[in-house]
């Protein structure tokens, strides 16, 4: 009986504790241009036999935190960010031709499309800060 109790109490122990290594997740910042992004989304792309589908979140004012669908390895990563461009016509069947606010790609392709960037994601809570500039051509 005493072992049996004993049993017991070690497997409480490791349901407790956890038997493995937390599943990964990525937090961070994103900047553009010495600010924090307004608003875009962020996506890690599993690169170099990294196992598994993409995972993404939302960036709200500069801050993002992907918490589910990251394993181990080495990510590609995008990032997609928009803002408010001039306006422009839109035919409505019940209105006259009115503006509205045209919503416009704010971050440049070699962040997104032809992104080169990559991030390294560990077990548990990992930490991934982004700086991104635009091209100062034409402003």
């Amino acid at each position: 009986m005493k072992r049996w109790k004993v049993c017991c109490v070690a497997a409480g122990l490791l349901i407790v504790s956890g038997c493995g290594k937390s599943e990964p997740s990525v937090a961070g910042t994103v900047f553009l241009d010495g600010d924090p992004l307004p608003s875009g989304r962020i996506r890690f792309v599993p690169v170099e036999g990294t196992p598994g589908p993409d995972a993404g979140a939302v960036i709200d004012e500069g801050k993002y935190s992907i918490t589910k669908g990251l394993t181990t390895g080495k990510y590609r990563v995008e990032i997609h960010g928009t803002q408010e461009s001039t306006l422009r016509k839109e035919r409505d069947p019940l209105t006259p031709i009115r503006l509205i606010p045209a919503e416009v790609e704010s971050i440049p392709p070699e962040y997104n499309a032809k992104s080169q960037l990559v991030q390294a994601v560990e077990a548990g809570s990992n930490s991934a800060d982004f700086v991104l500039t635009r091209s100062r051509k034409g402003k």
